[in-house]
């Protein structure tokens, strides 16, 4: 993971600066262990090294990480899973899942903390669930990949990155 994500950070300080500049700083020890406390059990260690690298990303920003979704914090994704778990079960919401972007729609890109490895998995409100990648170390290398082979490109006006 550390390897993919030092390439996806010098990829972004290149390409990308003023979103670069916009994620925060790594997340803290005491950071994850509210994660970790508010799950009841460990998060995956892929997602406590992404958010290591960068804690989500500033509210003060129009930009997304990828496609239209949005980089959550430990805090972020320890909320919108509670939040999740109580209201979103009736439209298809698994509570073994744990959200880490989010599309401001009510749509969530997750991991499914019952399978090992933790598969990525789609929540759209409307639709079924959809599995991106066998893992989120699997996800993130095709991301990474398809920045550098240049399969991706900004949206400056809507701040997408598709």
């Amino acid at each position: 993971m550390e390897e993919l994500l030092g390439r996806l950070g010098r990829w972004l300080a290149k390409h990308r600066r003023r979103f670069h500049k916009n994620l925060q700083a790594g997340a803290s020890d005491a950071d994850l262990a509210a994660l970790d406390k508010s799950l009841g059990r460990p998060a995956p260690a892929s997602l406590k090294s992404l958010l290591k690298w960068r804690n989500g990303q500033g509210d003060d920003f129009v930009g997304y990480f990828q496609d239209h979704w949005l980089l959550l914090s430990a805090y972020r994704i320890a909320a919108t899973k509670a939040e999740l778990d109580q209201t979103a079960v009736d439209h298809g919401w698994n509570r073994d899942w744990l959200p880490f972007l989010d599309d401001d729609g009510g749509n969530f890109v997750c991991l499914d903390l019952k399978k090992n490895p933790t598969p990525v998995v789609v929540f759209w409100l409307d639709a079924a669930p959809e599995v991106k990648a066998p893992s989120l170390e699997a996800w993130l290398s095709d991301f990474v990949q398809g920045l550098e082979a240049g399969r991706y490109q900004e949206d400056p006006e809507r701040g997408t990155l598709s």
